[in-house]
């Protein structure tokens, strides 16, 4: 992610790219090679910018990505012949998730908030995302 406009801002109806909201929000990801070769692949058949697009490679608003991705993915889509995988899952419980599956593998706290891009204040850390 570029630091200076890596993150997506909606703005009175416009999508503009400028800098994540805290300077812990830009940070390397870590992928395990299987999915690292899909995005390979994947990116290799687009020819736009953005890993992850709309129609004609144009940005996702939150609401579209919503109705249209997310949405008929956790509830399902019967026209789509989609089975529902989890009806009532909301993207920001895949934070939670991943919350859990650190600390079931004993991750130390102050690494858990590295990778969550939170600030870690020491102490007793909220478990608050």
């Amino acid at each position: 992610m570029d630091a200076k406009k890596g993150a997506l801002h909606e703005f009175d109806g416009r999508l503009v790219l400028g800098p994540p909201k805290t300077k812990a929000s830009a940070r390397t990801v870590h992928l395990p090679p299987f999915l690292v070769d899909r995005l390979t692949f994947h990116r290799s058949q687009q020819d736009h910018e953005f890993v992850f697009t709309g129609a004609n490679g144009g940005l996702h608003r939150r609401s579209n990505f919503r109705r249209r991705v997310w949405l008929p993915l956790v509830e399902g889509d019967p026209v789509r012949g989609w089975a529902p995988i989890l009806p009532g899952m909301h993207f920001h419980d895949l934070r939670h998730t991943h919350k859990t599956w650190l600390i079931g593998d004993g991750v130390l706290e102050v690494v858990q908030h590295k990778r969550l891009g939170r600030r870690y204040r020491g102490g007793r850390a909220s478990t608050h995302m």
